[in-house]
């Protein structure tokens, strides 16, 4: 090993320096390769050295279990080239037929410019293309490679795939395919440990990131009933039986699923003749005594604030029959106005209302607050306890502060777009997040197996997947902390438009898209 070598520094220069080595006892490399599968919700459960460079590594995930054979060894510099380094493991040679064990060939390279803690980018590698048994080593990675792979987060090379470590599972996902082939072996396992459909994921996610969704597609590919089966997986027995009057079931784990309407779930059709927001807000008359309209969208919103542990699903159907930022104004307004206030001591959710305070539609002569609270609240009884002096809070909350949206409100709009239908603006579309949804799956149709993945969850999580749900961050300084070192990486990687979008995309494209990144990442 030569003495001075181009080497890649913590901020993404170059210098001229002796090429920093992982440490060769097994004691201290040991904590180094734990923490390289600590990602994303996934933990170290058993790590064993057997060999040189061989290590035994099983990592779980809520319930789920992979069995890596990890082969790891430093990259060194090489002095054939001044920029170019190699990996050797020595005298200990992959294995690739142990069933149920996923092998992994690594390099390791460590980025120390006299700092403290060393940071490593890994280097993997196509097994098919090396024999190690006559040929422990391979050559061939630059310094460049090495800077776009700590910069970027991975980079591919001729020979090999740059990644830092937080990109370990992505690695072994797809290791096959970006090494341009496939492996059935390698992703029936993978398939294995993913226990939830990636457009499931994604719907749960984009609910985390925010509680607005729009669903556009042809017509007959579930976009008004994922909506309907995300509220009968969130739903609760006593909420459905205060609703629900004719539910008499004594099995409502296994009937949730069959309810046609979910005490939590609205469905709202659009008309096309929607071009105010009277049908969605409501409107004061006159007629035949001055009382104020409440539609269903209000009266369903006011349910949802008596229950705010539970996610509350309210779908617009055919959402663009009518110009949405017409009717739907003040919805738009007061989503993009969420925020937490400090109410003594404790955060509170709150937004601009979309009915304002109730008082202010008090005269002299008529009381109208009273009425509009009695006709969205339930009547408060004398020994009503601690139920009562909840909706009596909400009550003052609707008299004061007006119809605000609550922290459990789910929008999901479903959308076609033909020529009887409206585009949608900009305004809209910064405030929801999007799917297009175009593919059925026939075969789980047909096998009556399309609730497995949605019943999975429900198994899995339990009542916290409504914590999660209704729990949700508004602005990024809320979920830094929890992001911990990756906070560096994403907002780095966000301040480098190239590396999100193509620069052909428009400002406003980048800034939404910005905007979403870190909530959707952390919610991943």
């Amino acid at each position: 090993m030569s003495e001075s070598h181009i080497q890649v520094n913590l901020d993404g220069t170059i210098a001229n320096r002796k090429t920093a080595l992982w440490p060769s006892s097994k004691k201290e490399q040991e904590p180094i390769v734990r923490s390289i599968f600590e990602h994303n919700n996934w933990k170290v459960s058993e790590i064993n050295h057997q060999a040189g460079s061989f290590w035994k590594v099983i990592t779980t995930c809520n319930g789920k279990t992979l069995k890596i054979n990890l082969y790891i060894s430093s990259v060194r510099d090489e002095d054939r080239q001044p920029d170019e380094f190699k990996m050797q493991l020595g005298n200990t040679y992959p294995e690739y037929d142990e069933k149920g064990w996923i092998t992994l060939i690594l390099g390791i390279y460590t980025i120390a410019e006299g700092y403290k803690e060393p940071k490593y980018i890994l280097s993997g590698y196509d097994r098919s293309r090396y024999d190690f048994s006559t040929n422990p080593s391979i050559r061939g990675t630059r310094t460049a490679g090495l800077q776009k792979a700590f910069t970027l987060g991975m980079f591919k090379t001729e020979k090999s795939i740059l990644f830092r470590p937080e990109f370990i599972y992505y690695y072994i996902e797809y290791t096959e395919s970006l090494f341009g082939k496939t492996d059935n072996h390698i992703l029936q396992i993978v398939n294995n440990i993913s226990h939830t459909s990636s457009q499931t994921k994604t719907f749960l996610s984009a609910i985390r990131t925010k509680p607005f969704l729009l669903l556009a597609g042809i017509s007959g590919t579930g976009k008004s009933r994922i909506a309907r089966k995300l509220a009968q997986m969130t739903v609760k027995e006593e909420l459905q039986r205060k609703y629900d009057k004719e539910y008499s079931g004594t099995n409502f784990e296994n009937d949730r699923w069959n309810l046609h309407t979910p005490a939590n779930f609205k469905l709202i059709q659009v008309k096309p003749n929607w071009h105010n927001s009277m049908d969605v807000v409501g409107y004061l008359t006159n007629i035949p005594e001055p009382h104020y309209v409440f539609t269903p969208f209000v009266e369903f919103i006011a349910r949802a604030w008596q229950h705010q542990d539970i996610p509350f699903f309210l779908c617009l159907d055919e959402m663009n029959l009518a110009p949405v930022e017409e009717y739907f104004a003040e919805f738009l307004s007061a989503i993009e106005s969420r925020a937490f206030e400090n109410h003594d001591g404790e955060d509170v959710y709150v937004t601009d209302p979309i009915i304002k305070p109730f008082v202010e539609f008090d005269t002299e002569s008529v009381k109208l607050s009273e009425g509009m609270i009695n006709t969205l609240l339930p009547k408060i009884e004398p020994a009503s306890g601690e139920e009562g002096s909840k909706v009596l809070g909400i009550s003052e909350h609707f008299k004061h502060k007006g119809l605000t949206l609550p922290k459990n409100l789910i929008v999901i709009g479903t959308v076609n777009m033909d020529e009887t239908t409206y585009s949608f603006s900009r305004k809209v579309l910064d405030r929801a997040m999007s799917f297009e949804m175009n593919d059925v799956d026939y075969v789980k149709f047909l096998e009556g197996k399309t609730d497995d993945e949605l019943k999975a969850i429900r198994e899995e999580l339990k009542d916290n997947l409504n914590e999660l749900l209704t729990d949700r961050h508004i602005e990024a300084k809320e979920i830094i902390s929890q992001l911990g070192e990756d906070a560096g990486f994403v907002v780095s990687y966000l301040d480098k438009p190239k590396l999100v979008i193509s620069p052909n995309f428009d400002p406003f494209l980048m800034v939404a898209i910005r905007k979403s990144f870190l909530y959707l990442f952390v919610s991943q």
